[in-house]
């Protein structure tokens, strides 16, 4: 299918790499999910047992302020059928307790409320639980809102005084307090069913099974295109239809906290699958390619390019790569020790004639750059005196004093006892100042293995050289001027042309003047002034 090994290389490991992305992927969606489900049961649980803890304390509560409000008074009107009294009762007895519902059962089974309008026979479920129980206390509908209602027996069983809160508010303050977004809901079963909505009966079988159990847990089931945990817990009833509180959470929104670490996820899958292909490709390359590659090196190497070959293996081609590298050092390091031995002197290691003609060569500002030739007065006294050796320090020496005197400037040995520097002046008379700026500073005694060295120096200067002129015209001018310098005896001199002459025209009448001789041509001639 693939013909070329790179290809085959780079598709399987891309595979191989997109197999293992889906593996780890899938097993981090799992663990996520499964670690997410268990506390999300946990949490529903907890929530549950809060809820029931909170509606004992609602029912004690209650209870206690129905209790208290069961005065003899009370009685009194509820035996003399005083609904004033009664209403006025109640009334006071809501506010004291926080409540928003509170109404008295009358021994003959009417319901006696705040207003006035509210007189009527007991709900026959109300009737029932108190008629069997002390003191009942649930979940009772009244004027269609749900309400968490306890009851308290008036003395001489003249009645019960029955005291509410919505319990919607508690669901309210459930769902605001749980750690995730659970849906509470108080569903009362009818003879319909469960008010169980849209769920249908997939929901009601569920909460009935539930309900059958004392140990109760969230259980998973499908609603629509969704899933979610569902956990119900009994709620007693005053009015004899069984209630339950249900706990919903979706498990589509359990996930939604890792979106952005599953799109990391993905995004440095993709990334890493990007990276193996480009890397496997290249490996592969590697792998097919080195002879290649060590003979376009061996073709660069031949042009004077020194490179390297990189062969990530360790077989007899690497082996062959690594002979070659070492060659390609070895010879790179003889090219660097020759031009180190071109470009500098061997002896004081300064740069010399050679380089410095390259630095003026390139240098900026070609029309203010003075050549100057320093060098040593009697240089054969100086290194007949203390030798070889120590001449080649003083003028090293001398050579790095320069060099901190003009930092940017080139520095160079024009011969044994001359150094050359290039600097930038704005005239001659500035050349010149400049110089015997120089002069002072260097002719500071050298120390020189502990013993101090007066050294004097004269200087030559050599004007800017003009566009057809050569830096190696400019250097012999500057040894020139170092010349008629000491010829005038002056401690600085500028390169005087008209003193110098023709050179080439002087050599010329040599060769003349010894043909004459030979040929016996000479004549003297007189030539009186007076």
């Amino acid at each position: 299918m693939f013909r070329r090994l790179s290809h085959r290389l780079t598709v399987l490991y891309a595979g191989l790499f997109c197999a293992a992305l889906i593996v780890i992927g899938a097993t981090v969606y799992g663990v996520i999910a499964a670690s997410t489900e268990r506390l999300a049961r946990e949490q529903m649980a907890r929530a549950a047992a809060l809820f029931t803890h909170t509606t004992e304390l609602q029912t004690q509560r209650l209870r206690a302020s129905a209790t208290a409000a069961a005065t003899p008074a009370l009685q009194h009107a509820v035996l003399n059928h005083d609904d004033t009294a009664i209403r006025s009762a109640l009334s006071a007895l809501r506010a004291a307790a926080d409540a928003e519902l509170a109404f008295v059962v009358t021994r003959e089974g009417l319901v006696v409320g705040e207003q006035a309008s509210v007189r009527s026979s007991v709900p026959p479920g109300l009737q029932q639980a108190l008629a069997t129980e002390a003191a009942p206390a649930g979940l009772i509908t009244y004027a269609n809102v749900r309400y968490q209602a306890a009851t308290a027996p008036i003395p001489g069983a003249n009645g019960f005084i029955v005291l509410g809160a919505p319990i919607e508010g508690e669901i309210t303050a459930l769902e605001a307090l749980a750690t995730l977004p659970l849906e509470a809901t108080a569903l009362t079963r009818t003879r319909s069913g469960w008010s169980a909505g849209a769920d249908g009966e997939a929901l009601a079988t569920m909460i009935d099974r539930q309900l059958q159990h004392t140990d109760r847990h969230a259980e998973q089931i499908v609603l629509g295109d969704d899933r979610a945990l569902i956990l119900a817990t009994p709620l007693p009833s005053l009015d004899s239809a069984p209630t339950a509180l249900v706990l919903r959470y979706q498990l589509s929104g359990a996930l939604s906290p890792y979106g952005a670490l599953f799109s990391t996820l993905f995004l440095v899958g993709c990334a890493g699958l990007a990276l193996l292909v480009a890397g496997t490709w290249f490996l592969a390359r590697g792998i097919t390619r080195p002879i290649s590659t060590l003979e376009v090196a061996a073709r660069k190497l031949k042009d004077g390019v020194f490179e390297s070959v990189v062969v990530d293996s360790k077989d007899e081609v690497a082996q062959l790569a690594e002979s070659f590298n070492a060659m390609t050092a070895a010879l790179r390091e003889r090219e660097r020790k020759i031009t180190q031995l071109a470009y500098h002197d061997a002896e004081t290691r300064l740069p010399n004639r050679l380089a410095l003609e390259r630095r003026l060569t390139s240098a900026p500002q070609p029309e203010r750059v003075y050549l100057v030739a320093i060098g040593v007065d009697r240089f054969a006294d100086v290194r007949g005196a203390i030798g070889y050796t120590l001449t080649g320090v003083m003028m090293r020496t001398l050579g790095q004093r320069l060099s901190q005197l003009v930092p940017n400037a080139p520095v160079a040995r024009l011969s044994s006892d001359v150094l050359g520097v290039a600097l930038l002046a704005d005239s001659d008379a500035d050349s010149r100042k400049r110089a015997d700026a120089l002069i002072q500073a260097l002719e500071q005694p050298l120390s020189l293995e502990g013993h101090d060295l007066d050294v004097h120096i004269s200087i030559g200067i050599a004007q800017p050289r003009a566009k057809a002129e050569s830096p190696s015209a400019m250097i012999e001018r500057a040894s020139v001027a170092l010349d008629q310098a000491r010829g005038a005896r002056q401690k600085v001199g500028l390169f005087d042309e008209a003193a110098y002459g023709d050179p080439a025209r002087n050599l010329s009448l040599m060769s003349e003047m010894r043909r004459a001789i030979e040929s016996d041509s000479l004549s003297l001639v007189h030539q009186p002034k007076y």
